[in-house]
């Protein structure tokens, strides 16, 4: 695609942070083992796939049974997130991930990033890792939606389906 058929077909660019812009599962499940570890937990990987990974904290403590039921959520998800921080520089950018951003600013792109992480992560990665932050125009974290994914309450149509 040329610089003008960008600037012709895109009136903004929404990228998903994490698995998108970089490789951020690895710092993701070690904070959620570290989390496992303080319950005395052994989740196998097919169950943290299938019911931890890519969801928010907060919906996870909520929905799913654990020792954790009745604890303090937002406790939890403030220790888990300062354990994220301190580990956000482990994580890898997707090649390529900062220059898409820079090219497609210096076409007049709005760019917004979208994450099931909390605001104080996206901002980390965004600045320290990706070194785009000041490029980005919108930020959609955990925090500013009601229901985290997967949601089933959404449902998708296609016209004339």
């Amino acid at each position: 695609m040329t610089d003008a058929e960008a600037r012709q077909t895109a009136d903004a660019v929404l990228l998903n942070m994490d698995g998108t812009l970089v490789l951020s599962e690895s710092v993701h499940r070690q904070c959620w083992d570290r989390f496992f570890e303080y319950w005395g937990m052994d989740v196998s990987d097919r169950e943290y796939e299938q019911t931890y990974m890519g969801r928010r904290a907060t919906d996870v403590m909520a929905e799913v049974p654990g020792p954790w039921t009745g604890a303090d959520t937002e406790e939890s998800v403030r220790t888990m997130t300062d354990l994220a921080l301190s580990l956000a520089g482990d994580v890898e950018a997707v090649p390529g991930a900062p220059d898409l951003i820079r090219w497609l600013k210096s076409m007049d792109v709005p760019v917004a990033v979208v994450t099931s992480a909390g605001a104080p992560w996206a901002d980390r990665v965004l600045s320290d890792k990706l070194g785009v932050r000041h490029l980005v125009d919108a930020v959609v974290s955990a925090e500013q939606v009601t229901v985290g994914k997967p949601s089933w309450a959404v449902q998708f149509s296609r016209p004339g389906v």
